[in-house]
């Protein structure tokens, strides 16, 4: 069993470097995967709480510079500087 980074469970071969204050429970890290990644998984719009899943598919890379948004699913390889 793999220790919970903050909250957030990702997979046991997934790199988990970074992650700015996130509701864990909406993030998807799948096996492989190197998260380096400021995630927005909800907003406040027209006056009302949105919120989804952030999916990273097996082997995806997110790069310092990503910003993933609620609803986001990063495809499997798939790189996003």
């Amino acid at each position: 069993m793999h220790d919970a980074i903050g909250g957030i469970e990702p997979a046991p071969h997934a790199l988990f470097i970074f992650a700015s204050e996130v509701v864990p429970d909406v993030l998807i890290i799948e096996d492989g995967a190197t998260v380096n990644a400021r995630f927005q998984a909800h907003t406040f719009e027209d006056r009302g709480l949105k919120m989804d899943y952030v999916h990273v598919r097996r082997v995806a890379t997110l790069g310092s510079a990503s910003a993933p948004r609620y609803g986001a699913d990063i495809g499997a390889a798939y790189l996003v500087a």
